[in-house]
């Protein structure tokens, strides 16, 4: 029976291959102890029967360790330090925090651009009488 047969497969990284046994819990599900690797991500074949698909290559991601995720501590540590350096904490999920005031490039920019075009139709007509005299 292809559902309840175990599956064998290899974890690959740069320098070190690990192979395993997938033990069938339930219809469609599979467990296996992986050694621990570093934090990243590897590649992961399963050789299944030749019935239901071969071998396969996947990907497995190690996230980092739960001491690494962002917590209530870290946030109210980060906003102590935002607001000792004259900053502020943004709202998590609020795209309107990361918008600024657009309109005060608007003016320095527009005369920007138009010294630049008036540089340009300047030096083009210069080229141009230079031609006209030869």
């Amino acid at each position: 029976d292809l559902g309840r047969a175990s599956l064998r497969g290899g974890v690959s990284a740069s320098d070190q291959n690990t192979y395993l046994t997938a033990a069938w819990i339930v219809l469609g599900m599979y467990a296996a102890d992986v050694p621990v690797l570093p934090v990243g991500s590897y590649d992961l074949t399963i050789a299944l029967p030749a019935a239901i698909g071969a071998s396969q290559l996947l990907r497995l991601d190690v996230p980092y360790s739960a001491e690494y995720l962002p917590t209530g501590l870290g946030r109210s540590t980060l906003a102590q330090l935002a607001e000792q350096t004259g900053g502020s904490l943004l709202a998590p999920g609020d795209p309107g925090a990361l918008t600024g005031d657009r309109r005060a490039w608007r003016v320095p920019l527009l005369v920007l651009a138009l010294v630049a075009f008036l540089a340009s139709v300047t030096a083009r007509m210069f080229v141009r009488s230079q031609f006209r005299r030869s």
